[in-house]
């Protein structure tokens, strides 16, 4: 699976996995990486950090990438 951890750790700091990993930016080939090693199935979470941003507001412009990169591959 790809990590996308985001404990909230001391004085309220997040760390975001995707973040530090830089999965954000390198999605693409971190995908085609798992095609390359020949997995059949990836477990895959969104980062809901990111896309729930409050009551009735979400941002969905990230996990609409990857899932359409995904249907691609």
């Amino acid at each position: 699976g790809i990590e996308c951890s985001n404990p909230t750790v001391r004085d309220g700091l997040r760390i975001d996995q995707l973040e530090a990993t830089g999965h954000y930016k390198h999605w693409r080939r971190d995908l085609e990486l798992v095609l390359e090693i020949g997995a059949k199935y990836l477990r895959y979470h969104l980062p809901i950090h990111k896309v729930f941003l409050g009551p009735g507001q979400y941002d969905w412009s990230f996990p609409d990438q990857v899932l359409a990169g995904m249907k691609e591959m």
